[in-house]
């Protein structure tokens, strides 16, 4: 993450505010918008590079509920400044904090004024001071005026992330946004970012903490165990997170390497009904290349006190740190698996 360009971040951000707009708007296509827009869609994703011995860590609180999931106080969402702002994104690491805006239907010099006007209340509610960095016009297809500010590290990450879950998480939706402030335990590399997205008047809000580790070497069984990974005991879904009286809460894991591995067992045990039941759903064992699998709380939300997964491989000694823009292909992947798995119970 460290030295990473500023404008790469960005861009980055804004390929992912693009695809959380799809995500949801595509629910609400599925869905009747009082199901989703009172949803909390929450994930916990891990990913094995055995090659490099790399593991990577990721967890997403979401909602269109803004009474649910918000940006922190003082700043003000139905601000005048804001009204042609598609999306706001700040990622903060122990390497410097990058905030952008999107605005479309403005020229660059309104683009840019609007975005100063909030900058008092951000650096209040963040305790950071971000300066202007770049304005620049971006299509995807449409046009779209970008505003980019840097701000100093922040210092303790973990600190950080638990004072952010208590500014933008409301206290009722508990599930995994509880695992944030022991989420680092584990952490050589911390990235926190925090997205909102304007949908006809409505901001859409999403929590994105994801680090990097080396995991264990040898060869042979393998066992990860989740729970270590995020630094807590137990893990359970929230209650805002039913669709039809299932949790839609997936711990995704993906392992990968080139040599061959094999799925040898999991706990919980496996299920062969996916979301409806509870368990891991392993679709191949190996041996293979890759091995894949998806956890689910089914309608059962008390089965979170051992998560763990074993394989059979080589996990060799090199070791490079995934770069930020790897970490957001993966949150990428799981929204569009979120998505692929909703469908599938209707």
């Amino acid at each position: 993450m460290k030295n990473f360009p500023t404008k790469q971040l960005a861009i980055a951000s804004f390929a992912m505010i693009a695809l959380f707009a799809f995500t949801f708007s595509n629910a609400h296509a599925k869905y009747a918008d009082g199901e989703i827009d009172g949803m909390v869609i929450e994930t916990i994703a891990a990913s094995l590079d055995c090659d490099t011995a790399a593991f990577n860590m990721a967890c997403t609180i979401a909602s269109a509920n803004m009474s649910l999931i918000h940006f922190p106080s003082p700043i003000n969402m139905n601000d005048e400044h804001l009204e042609n702002c598609s999306s706001i994104s700040v990622i903060f690491t122990d390497a410097e904090s990058v905030l952008t805006f999107v605005f479309n239907e403005t020229s660059e010099s309104d683009a840019r004024t609007n975005a100063d006007a909030m900058i008092l209340s951000i650096n209040t509610a963040f305790s950071l001071t971000f300066a202007h960095n770049s304005t620049y016009t971006y299509y995807v297809p449409d046009q779209y005026v970008v505003v980019i500010y840097v701000a100093e590290e922040i210092s303790d990450m973990q600190t950080f992330l638990t004072n952010l879950k208590t500014g933008c998480i409301d206290s009722s939706v508990d599930g995994f946004s509880d695992v944030l402030p022991t989420f680092f335990t584990h952490a050589e590399s911390k990235t926190v970012i925090l997205i909102a997205i304007n949908a006809s008047s409505t901001w859409y809000n999403m929590l994105i903490a994801e680090y990097d580790t080396t995991f264990p070497l040898g060869t042979g069984q393998h066992t990860i165990d989740i729970l270590y990974y995020l630094g807590t005991g137990s893990l359970r879904p929230s209650d805002y997170a039913q669709l039809g009286g299932y949790y839609m809460s997936p711990v995704m894991l993906t392992i990968n390497s080139s040599s061959i591995i094999t799925f040898v067992s999991c706990h919980p045990d496996e299920t062969l009904m996916p979301i409806y039941s509870a368990g891991w759903y392993v679709p191949e064992k190996g041996p293979a290349n890759q091995i894949t699998g998806t956890m689910y709380f089914g309608n059962t939300p008390n089965i979170g006190e051992l998560i763990n997964f074993t394989f059979e491989g080589t996990v060799i000694p090199e070791f490079t740190a995934l770069t930020s823009i790897l970490a957001i292909i993966l949150i990428s992947t799981i929204l569009i698996h979120l998505r692929h798995q909703q469908k599938t119970t209707h």
